[in-house]
């Protein structure tokens, strides 16, 4: 192993690492087509982003997570379809084919946020290769308590990746301004983290906190302009507080 370049063995574990875990894509997809567990419907939107039969834009707030709906896109042309045995023949083959890539994108992002986790380990904390390597496995075991079937594990990994880059300011500027595009609640939870570092005086406002506020802005103008039905009570400041004590 030490006669082979870096970039050859990162590429020889993330393969290993890809072999051990494909289950897990498999389970998402089979959960998502047999419908094992209810989940939001955002399959007709990349059907949408398609121009296929179908597809329909999703009321507040899913339609507003077009970028994390839109990476399936290009996967939707690359992966073959594989059909389940005793999966319902009204499923056509066009949304098993966008199902799938949607699925393959939260697998992806499940793969990418433990090599974030690697990397975090390694890098930022020093720690061994044994304990960095736990931290992989441990942070892919840990997404079972997350949705499979949407954008939770897609959400976690820009959050991961913000995390990584909070020491290089404007890479995180730049990934912020993209999550406004992912999930909402990227920038509901950096804003908390910047806005409870500000007032207690940890840290002064710099260009993070800047473009997280930026980032709550552009949110809050997106939903002005382009309203949709649906959750209308999650923007009702009034309710904010009986909504976390039933949480």
């Amino acid at each position: 192993m030490r006669n082979i370049p870096e970039a050859g063995r990162w590429l020889l574990f993330l393969l290993l690492f890809c072999m051990l875990t494909q289950p897990l894509f498999f389970e998402i997809y089979r959960g998502a087509a047999f419908n094992i567990v209810p989940h939001d419907d955002y399959v007709t939107y990349v059907l949408k982003l398609l121009g296929e039969e179908g597809g329909r834009i999703p009321g507040s707030p899913f339609r507003y997570r077009l970028l994390a709906v839109g990476l399936a896109v290009p996967l939707f042309h690359v992966l073959p379809l594989y059909r389940f045995s005793n999966l319902d023949d009204s499923l056509s083959d066009t949304y098993l084919k966008a199902l799938e890539a949607f699925s393959m994108v939260s697998y992806l992002a499940v793969v990418g946020t433990a090599v974030i986790m690697f990397l975090l380990c390694r890098r930022q904390y020093r720690a061994t290769v044994s304990v960095s390597i736990a931290a992989t496995f441990l942070s892919v075991l840990l997404f079972q308590h997350a949705a499979l079937y949407g954008v939770d594990q897609i959400t976690i990994f820009t959050i991961a990746l913000l995390v990584y880059f909070l020491p290089r300011p404007w890479i995180f500027a730049m990934l912020m301004l993209l999550a406004v595009g992912v999930n909402e609640k990227i920038i509901i939870i950096f804003a908390g983290y910047f806005g409870a570092r500000v007032l207690f005086r940890l840290q002064g406002v710099d260009l993070r906190a800047v473009a997280t506020g930026v980032a709550l802005c552009l949110y809050l103008a997106i939903v002005t302009l382009f309203p949709a039905p649906g959750n209308e009570h999650q923007l009702q400041v009034s309710t904010y507080f009986a909504s976390f004590v039933e949480n």
